[in-house]
């Protein structure tokens, strides 16, 4: 049986700088969360009744509240706003729920400092459906402006199961037009989507019609302008010089409209200039004479050399907005190319390929103009490397970093051996980089993967290996990846009936006189499959095995009391990605885990993420830890939830006591142990008073085992 009693949901959040001298104190928010009224800050349903002790306190029930939606609250006297961070500082409360269901909300406030809210689930919600209606600005497109009670905007589910609503048709005649608007549930201010204002620019024309959707799943957003006309739009470059442009960074100067082109291109070509000294030219394309519209994002530029006479060409492409510029000249434009890169580590100065390391300006490593092949070349002196290492550059124009290709630095690997020589080739006029190690070795040894999985005798034929610790097998022979300087193997695919291993090793020339590692490499094998196995080996004595297509693993990874790799009570270890006690299982709503009992005090906190295949370069939250703080002294489970889907993660502490068998739930199996215990049976390994001490009064008697039977029955 199920805990009938769901998570209570708590946030307890300071709030300084307040004195309360005002009597009358009232909560105001989101209506699903309130009496009835959103956003009234006087509403007398939403009045807080101060208590004997001088706090204050509002009950609200029977709250609908849905998984997925967040409800957003503060308290005020109509003078002092208490939000998240004090007196009208930070932003507001807001509550979130697991399951859609009934909920009861208590809200209290200390009068001072401090203001929380307590959700706990009531009930089931059933069916719950809602309207969705748009609301929006200009009036003329949704009849109001920015109304929530505008029923002529309301949303009709489509056949794709989105609500959809389309305006009447409208013209736009002066100015572009800029259109705002936000899907709004049950015409309420309380929930509305998306959180920031969904923006529609409409040119200049028309007639258009405006068409919203509105997922009600994902809560997804989407509009189309939707024209009976063509929108034709009109394009011009702005920039940085006016003798180029006519004037500088001008959207309205029709002198540099663009023409368009048989090719489908539109495209503009300045009047000659010429340029003093070397400089860098920045434009852009605007649409329609105005700045709202402008590609690309950030300025293109054309470096300009020193002479001339020049043209500059810009061409524009409408459906994929990509901007391109060529800078012409009667004469050509002479640059100098050279080599700037790094062999092994970025420390020190010096290089044994390239002289000095990075090294934009250095002249021993200029290219030199290949006649007959067109291409810029350059050839390093000899080097030998005693370790596998690997050599990054790029080619450079003019001894300058402005520009230098290709984008991400061109790599070559560089095996054990020597001498070598690396001669680069680049093509100035499309812009591509090659490279070729000279005096790599060739390749006379042969590396094969000997080894056993599921044959148990000479000659018996092997799933993996093909045959049983056969050092004569060619099938299992490796290759060496150029790029990597690795030998590599891959197995057939196979699978596993039951929980295994293999063992195996990287054998010279088929002889066992030459065999690595020493002790037999051995991999884990699951049930499950289709498997393969990939070896590498680095020629020397290092041998790695990756046992690919093994399922999927979440960990949960998080520290409550402990130090980094400490014991902690809640996760066995701190911030610990191998710990198989924190794996997640799959259930019908995700993936779950449950930590074990551990006792903590108020305000605690405890932070955690879910890292898959234990791997921190995969985790959630990706970018901050889940924190979750402790109400009141006690003893707690934390209960973790991860959607792979969504990448959704949820924790929430549940009380521990009651549970007796450890389950994280609270059942019968919970009655029938307190039961035999207070009937003077023995108690089950681990237990301890405060697990069954349910009216705390020091010891374990029917009363408690009558408190925990009404728990599982929903008292």
């Amino acid at each position: 049986m199920k805990q009938f009693f769901s998570t209570i949901l708590a946030v307890v959040l300071a709030v300084t700088g307040v004195t309360a001298n005002a009597a009358d104190w009232y909560v105001s928010g989101s209506g699903a969360i309130l009496n009835g009224k959103t956003w009234d800050h006087s509403a007398s349903v939403n009045k807080m009744v101060q208590q004997n002790d001088g706090t204050y306190k509002l009950e609200v029930t029977d709250c609908t509240l849905e998984v997925g939606s967040t409800y957003e609250w503060l308290v005020t006297d109509g003078t002092n706003w208490i939000k998240t961070g004090g007196n009208n500082q930070g932003s507001n409360f807001t509550i979130t729920v697991t399951e859609t269901a009934k909920y009861k909300v208590v809200y209290t406030f200390d009068g001072n400092q401090t203001a929380s809210a307590t959700v706990t689930k009531t009930g089931s919600a059933g069916q719950v459906t809602h309207s969705y209606s748009v609301a929006g600005d200009p009036a003329s497109i949704f009849g109001e402006s920015w109304d929530a009670g505008n029923t002529a905007t309301d949303m009709s589910l489509n056949n794709d199961g989105l609500y959809e609503w389309t305006s009447a048709q409208f013209s736009v005649t002066d100015a572009a037009l800029n259109i705002q608007f936000k899907v709004v549930q049950d015409h309420a201010w309380g929930i509305a989507y998306p959180s920031s204002n969904y923006q529609v620019t409409a040119p200049v024309g028309g007639p258009y019609t405006l068409t919203i959707t509105f997922d009600e799943n994902s809560k997804a957003v989407n509009a189309t302008l939707n024209s009976n006309t063509p929108i034709n739009h009109t394009y011009s470059v702005a920039g940085s010089n006016a003798d180029i442009f006519g004037a500088e960074w001008d959207a309205s100067n029709t002198s540099t409209d663009m023409v368009l082109n048989n090719d489908g291109l539109y495209q503009w070509t300045s009047a000659e200039f010429s340029a003093a000294e070397a400089y860098t030219l920045k434009f852009k394309v605007v649409e329609d004479h105005a700045w709202a519209v402008a590609y690309p994002s950030a300025d293109y530029e054309v470096a300009v050399p020193e002479g001339g006479p020049y043209t500059l060409t810009i061409t524009f492409d409408a459906d994929s907005k990509d901007v391109n510029a060529t800078l012409n000249s009667s004469t050509p434009i002479n640059h100098t190319y050279s080599i700037a890169g790094r062999i092994g580590a970025d420390a020190g100065d010096s290089d044994l390929v390239f002289t000095t390391k990075w090294d934009a300006s250095q002249i021993a490593t200029e290219m030199v103009l290949n006649q007959t092949t067109s291409l810029y070349e350059w050839t390093s002196g000899e080097f030998t490397v005693t370790a596998a290492d690997e050599i990054q550059f790029k080619v450079v124009e003019d001894h300058a970093w402005t520009n230098a290709w290709p984008i991400d630095n061109y790599v070559v690997a560089v095996p054990v051996g020597g001498p070598y020589t690396l001669t680069v080739t680049f093509d100035a006029s499309t812009h591509d980089v090659a490279a070729v190690l000279n005096g790599a070795p060739v390749v006379t040894d042969v590396y094969s993967v000997v080894g056993a999985y599921d044959a148990t005798e000479s000659g018996a034929a092997d799933a993996v290996f093909v045959k049983f610790w056969d050092i004569d097998e060619t099938a299992t022979e490796m290759t060496l990846n150029q790029a990597t300087g690795l030998y590599e193997w891959t197995s057939a695919e196979f699978s596993a009936n039951n929980d295994g291993s293999l063992a195996f090793k990287v054998a010279k020339n088929h002889s066992w006189d030459n065999a690595w590692p020493s002790s037999d490499y051995t991999v884990n094998v699951p049930a499950g499959g289709p498997y393969t196995l990939t070896v590498t080996f680095d020629g020397a004595q290092t041998v790695n095995a990756v046992l690919n297509g093994l399922p999927v693993v979440y960990t949960v990874a998080g520290a409550f009391s402990a130090t980094n790799g400490d014991a902690d009570p809640v996760f066995t270890t701190q911030w610990d990605e191998n710990q198989t006690a924190n794996d997640m299982t799959l259930s019908s709503t995700g993936m779950v885990w449950k930590s074990p009992a551990f006792g903590a005090a108020a305000n605690d906190k405890i932070l955690f993420k879910v890292v898959k295949d234990r791997n921190w370069d995969t985790c959630w939250p990706a970018d901050f830890n889940c924190e979750v703080t402790v109400e009141a002294d006690g003893h707690y489970r934390l209960n973790v939830n991860f959607d792979p889907e969504t990448e959704f993660v949820t924790g929430t502490l549940v009380n521990a006591a009651g549970d007796l068998d450890g389950t994280g739930e609270i059942d019968v199996n919970d009655v029938v142990i307190l039961a035999e215990i207070a009937m003077g049976g023995a108690a089950p390994a681990g237990f301890e008073l405060w697990m069954g001490d349910m009216d705390g009064n020091g010891a374990i008697d029917v009363n408690d085992v009558v408190i925990l039977a009404g728990m599982v029955m929903g008292n």
